[in-house]
């Protein structure tokens, strides 16, 4: 397991579950599954699923992960909305304004040291390390059609923001 650790083979997946037992390892650190999951952003019924299943499938199982046991659900609809859709895609658009609205949650991140600027050797270098600066919601509107598009910043999602 350290190995996998140190040479990071594997995917992003194997290597964090290595790390995570390598954590709740009781001959180690032995921390607790609440360390565990606050150190690696995760629940904490991560930790639980990873350590039972080295429990009851095994140590390669665990790293490896395991096949579905079922596949995905085949279809969603129906053969009859299947065409339904198919015909609305394939039609001209409707009459009056198409108005499309997303929204994007982002977490807003603040430089903990000072880029180094690009050089004739090396380009800008910027530190991986950050702290985090808080939260905020981007709403877009947008209508397609007509070339139109607005963009709205909220400190947080509320039910006014919403509407």
């Amino acid at each position: 397991m350290v190995q996998v650790v140190k040479k990071l083979k594997g995917t992003s997946q194997k290597v964090k579950r290595a790390q995570v037992l390598l954590k709740a390892d009781a001959d180690g650190p032995n921390w607790t599954d609440r360390e565990i999951a606050e150190a690696f952003d995760c629940r904490i019924q991560t930790i639980e699923k990873i350590r039972q299943r080295l429990v009851e499938r095994g140590f390669r199982e665990t790293l490896e992960g395991s096949k579905r046991e079922k596949p995905p659900r085949e279809k969603l609809l129906n053969g009859e909305q299947e065409a339904r859709v198919i015909a609305m895609r394939l039609s001209s658009p409707p009459k009056g304004p198409v108005l499309c609205m997303d929204e994007q949650p982002v977490q807003l991140l603040k430089e903990t040291r000072t880029p180094i600027p690009a050089t004739a050797k090396h380009g800008r270098r910027v530190d991986y390390e950050y702290e985090r600066a808080g939260t905020a919601n981007i709403f877009m509107f947008t209508e397609p059609l007509a070339g139109w598009r607005e963009v709205a910043v909220r400190e947080k999602k509320t039910k006014i923001d919403w509407a």
